[in-house]
């Protein structure tokens, strides 16, 4: 199987990893990596929205200081969600991984918070 490729042409997965396991893998490379590409478009933006509020207080104070946190937040917001969403899909790796530790049983994260028992089973708490 060395050198075998797969119907999308990439190389055929190791010995004892299931392909769609290594093709999630690969998704989730190509989704942090555009999530990056994004925050890195979002730093030249605060750059220019920095610069472009700069000269709005230039003129007018007032109007200014609204623009700059109009930029701080629209840019923050983005930044953190883009961040969150990269965090989210590390973890769907780390899970990848555990079940490749595992033998490939397929183990999904325990339930916690409100509402749900030790083993993640729905009930103990009633919700209104």
């Amino acid at each position: 199987m060395t050198g075998a490729t797969t119907r999308r042409g990439s190389a055929a997965p190791p010995p004892g990893i299931e392909p769609d396991v290594t093709d999630e893998r690969a998704r989730l490379h190509g989704y942090i990596e555009a999530s990056r590409r994004v925050q890195r478009r979002l730093r030249g933006l605060l750059i220019a929205g920095a610069a472009a509020a700069v000269a709005v207080w230039w003129f007018d104070h007032a109007w200014g200081w609204a623009a700059a946190v109009l930029v701080a937040i629209v840019i923050g917001c983005g930044y953190w969600v883009t961040a969150a969403h990269i965090a989210d899909w590390r973890g769907r790796l780390a899970h990848l991984d555990q079940r490749r530790r595992d033998g490939g049983t397929p183990r999904a994260p325990v339930a916690r918070g409100r509402g749900f028992d030790r083993g993640g089973r729905r009930g103990g708490v009633s919700d209104p």
